[in-house]
């Protein structure tokens, strides 16, 4: 039966190192057993509630001569939508701006709801269509396949610039602002929400991809972790690991915690990731890449 911890942790042998650091073959953090899920689905979420114009910010799609209040995503005051970072199949990313919206079949709030998108989590945005109004704003956005979401609900991501670029394709991890943002060169190309280290857990620096693990069992015994004390774990089918330093410090899917709670801290030191973004960020990385991290 499989033990699972709720918070990506990183079993490190450094706990004596007191460190700041990100898991081993354990990217996973002490966590009490109780906290644990037994399931490897992450769909558990009920769905958002019915789309209400109560509070929520029009955003309009079309390009804004003039500055607005700050960019969400990065230190910037500019919202305009062509300098949100745009993906390698050219979409437009934008972020969700509501505590979590529906995503519907069709740009309809009577559409069938496919899935819940949460406050902060970046969605690539496709094409914009007029539908039923929210909070007076027609536009929805196709953020994929029968995938439509309320405009009135997202704003354009405009990732904080990084302290340093590197060539190639490399990933700059933010743990101010909790995303991770995949570049090529100078060019940001790819957003995604992440869970980092709790109490500092979390290593900074500049680091190289040195191992890759497409799917692996994370057991806390194999870097001095019993199963008798309470930082125990054990997960099964971790997906896309990629280890960056020694002690078990890696970028990996994280599936035992909710989506919702993505974007704080909660592990012992990983960088843990939704699968989509887990997976493109190992198609997208390989040995030698560079993970920048830095607050």
């Amino acid at each position: 039966m499989r033990r699972v911890l709720r918070t990506i942790g990183l079993a490190l042998l450094v706990a004596a190192l007191g460190g700041t650091g990100i898991l081993s073959l354990a990217s996973l953090g002490p966590i009490a057993r109780s906290d644990f899920t037994t399931t490897r689905d992450p769909l558990a979420a009920a769905a958002a509630p019915q789309e209400s114009a109560e509070a929520l910010p029009v955003v309009t799609p079309t390009p804004t001569p003039a500055p607005e209040p700050a960019g969400i995503g990065g230190n910037t005051t500019d919202l305009r939508w062509e300098v949100a970072i745009r993906t390698p199949d050219g979409a437009r990313v934008g972020v969700v701006t509501a505590d979590a919206v529906n995503i519907r079949s069709a740009p309809g709030l009577d559409a069938q709801i496919v899935g819940t998108a949460f406050g902060r989590h970046p969605v690539p945005i496709y094409d914009e269509v007029p539908g039923d109004p929210v909070d007076g704003n027609p536009t929805w956005y196709r953020i994929g396949p029968d995938r439509y979401i309320s405009a009135a609900m997202v704003a354009p991501f405009i990732p904080t610039p990084p302290e340093q670029t590197f060539p190639g394709h490399w990933v700059d991890v933010n743990l101010s602002s909790f995303y991770a943002v995949a570049y090529d060169g100078g060019t940001p190309i790819y957003a995604a929400i992440i869970t980092a280290g709790r109490d500092g857990k979390t290593p900074t620096g500049v680091f190289e991809v040195f191992q890759r693990v497409r799917r692996e069992t994370m057991d806390s015994t194999t870097v001095g972790i019993p199963e008798d004390d309470p930082r125990y774990y054990y997960l099964e089918e971790v997906e896309y690991t990629q280890y960056f330093k020694e002690g078990g410090y890696a970028l990996h899917e994280n599936y035992w915690t909710p989506p919702s709670a993505f974007g704080g801290f909660g592990s012992n030191g990983c960088i843990g990731l939704l699968e989509p973004d887990a997976a493109f960020l190992w198609d997208f990385l390989d040995i030698g890449s560079t993970v920048s991290i830095h607050y």
